[in-house]
């Protein structure tokens, strides 16, 4: 029974890094669309403020978070004041990711009208920043289920061994099926630890 259990642990580990080459969402590659879906003036008679709201649609094919961007708008004024604005934008959007972004605006007086010119100054997050805490949590997972694993190999429990197996592998092709790339790969990776001391316990039982 031990030797079955090995050589089907071992199938299993090829067929996880079979999968890790046969699949994977594509994205955008190193591409960021950024499109107003819409923008409203409210004026404040009474405060003499206009209100300005933006709804944009940022779709981020880096590999990494957006951490902030800049949107360059040109604001005209009731009384024929043009300004050139920028307005910085510093909350996160994720990987990989088509978000909707919210913002509002007050300028004093009444806006008559206003054009938005394009975004720049894009700036984005380092890999760790970005997939750390997936890394980590991912492996903490699996190495857990590994130990529950060797626990049931111990108590040669090989039905429901086997299942748990077989689910981790359906799990790595969904996910290379139906997640991005490099989001993919992290977990299939961090799957293999659920066998590691599967593996472990058998060298150390010859």
């Amino acid at each position: 029974m031990k030797k079955l259990t090995r050589i089907f642990s071992l199938i299993l580990l090829v067929l996880m890094l079979v999968c890790t080459f046969a699949g994977c969402v594509q994205v955008p590659k190193d591409d960021i669309k950024i499109n107003v879906i819409s923008s409203k003036g409210t004026y404040r008679r009474q405060e003499d403020v206009t209100e300005l709201f933006f709804a944009l649609d940022v779709l981020n094919g880096k590999e990494r978070d957006i951490t902030s961007f800049d949107m360059n708008l040109v604001v005209y004024m009731r009384d024929g004041t043009v300004l050139d604005e920028t307005v910085h934008y510093g909350e996160k959007v994720d990987y990989a990711r088509s978000s909707l972004v919210r913002f509002t605006l007050y300028y004093e007086g009444r806006v008559d009208e206003i054009d938005v010119r394009g975004f720049s100054n894009i700036q984005t997050a380092n890999y760790w920043k970005t997939f750390g805490g997936m890394i980590i949590s991912s492996c903490v997972t699996f190495l857990v289920i590994g130990i529950l694993f060797a626990v049931f190999m111990s108590a040669e429990m090989s039905g429901i061994l086997s299942v748990g197996a077989g689910a981790v592998v359906l799990f790595d092709i969904a996910m290379l099926i139906f997640l991005p790339f490099v989001e993919s790969i992290i977990l299939v990776l961090a799957s293999i630890l659920a066998f590691a001391p599967m593996l472990i316990y058998n060298a150390m039982s010859y």
